[in-house]
């Protein structure tokens, strides 16, 4: 998928800036930096009558999901379904570059993120269990977090604030005559940041068509791949309409420098997980390596098996201590319930209780 912008679609976005900039009191450059923890899109492309029509009712609504599923199940071989992971890919690629070059903020490498332990050991949100819906590769549907888990995982990476991304892609019927008939996409962009006490502090949606449209000969005689080219130039416009309501007044160069300093000696820092992983990941090497030398010379092959069957059991005892602590952490600073905690940490109930009570 390929970046373009028009000069017409640039001179709505700076007509925007100037309508909103009044109203906004948030610099997103202050808030670096900012770490993305969850980008999702709807797997298949409906059309935005079909959506208009299932909005009456929940009635509706439930039958559009089932619907949505549906589609998403036989349309295997259909490019819209088979491109969404990479609309979603493309989408937060283009969310980073795009709003650190207009904003310059901050954000925190992906990898840091996603690999991160606490990270990988929240569970995901409920809120789009049975939606039809894609994540971003190796992303986390994070759509609702919680104030008090947000600030949680916020520590744990080292970030300032977090993002929490959601795109809608659909198509409509345009410029419909009786010799004529087009295709153009729908971009519907949602984007939520947190702040480090987990406050909602911006929570926009933003809506973006295609400016290119292709030929529809029926409801379902079009090229496909043609109509997702279409969508990149949309995604990036709805971001930059964002990016640039939170423009904030620019920064003194030397302010810059110092605050750019400042975060690149705090990311440079190893954070605790990482340091206790990679601690845990050598110590747990060396031992091995002792382990089935001894155990060989001793027992031959028996004893060898015998001792990595032990190490084994040791990595798994260190993964549990690291979620019972991780969940009393929980706890005790961020006011989740135990139950809550144990269950958000995967860590056994009875351990995070007994563990409370030592503490």
């Amino acid at each position: 998928m390929k970046k373009s912008v028009s000069v017409a679609s640039l001179i709505a976005a700076a007509v925007f800036l100037f309508a909103s900039c009044a109203s906004s009191q948030i610099t997103l450059s202050e808030k670096s930096p900012m770490a993305v923890i969850s980008v999702i899109g709807n797997s298949y492309i409906p059309w935005v009558d079909e959506e208009a029509e299932a909005s009456g009712d929940d009635n509706d609504s439930s039958e559009s999901m089932i619907n949505g599923l549906i589609n998403t199940m036989l349309g295997s071989q259909n490019p819209e379904v088979q491109t969404a992971v990479d609309r979603v890919d493309y989408a937060e690629e283009s969310f980073r570059s795009i709003v650190s070059e207009l904003t310059e903020t901050q954000f925190l490498e992906k990898s840091d993120v996603v690999n991160n332990e606490v990270y990988k050991m929240l569970s995901e949100s409920f809120y789009n269990t049975l939606a039809p819906t894609v994540k971003a590769t190796n992303y986390k549907d994070f759509t609702i977090i919680g104030a008090k888990k947000a600030p949680f995982l916020m520590d744990s990476v080292g970030a300032k604030s977090l993002a929490i991304i959601d795109f809608t892609f659909k198509k409509e019927r345009i410029d419909e005559t009786k010799s004529q008939k087009f295709i153009g996409g729908v971009v519907i962009f949602k984007v939520k940041i947190l702040d480090e006490e987990g406050r909602e502090i911006i929570n926009r949606v933003y809506t973006e068509k295609t400016t290119s449209k292709i030929k529809r000969y029926s409801s379902t005689d079009y090229d496909k791949n043609a109509l997702i080219d279409l969508f990149p130039e949309a995604i990036d416009n709805a971001i930059r309409k964002f990016a640039l309501e939170f423009i904030g007044t620019p920064v003194q160069t030397s302010r810059q420098e110092d605050e750019l300093s400042k975060q690149a000696v705090k990311l440079a820092l190893p954070t605790r997980t990482k340091k206790d992983t990679t601690e845990t990941a050598e110590a747990e090497t060396t031992q091995s390596e002792t382990t089935s030398t001894v155990a060989a010379s001793e027992s031959g092959k028996s004893g060898a098996s015998e001792s990595v069957e032990s190490a084994s059991s040791d990595t798994k005892d260190e993964v549990l201590d690291a979620r019972v602590e991780a969940a009393v952490k929980l706890v005790k600073k961020y006011n989740v319930s135990p139950e809550e905690a144990a269950s958000d940490m995967g860590a056994p109930l009875e351990k995070v209780l007994e563990a409370l009570k030592k503490n």
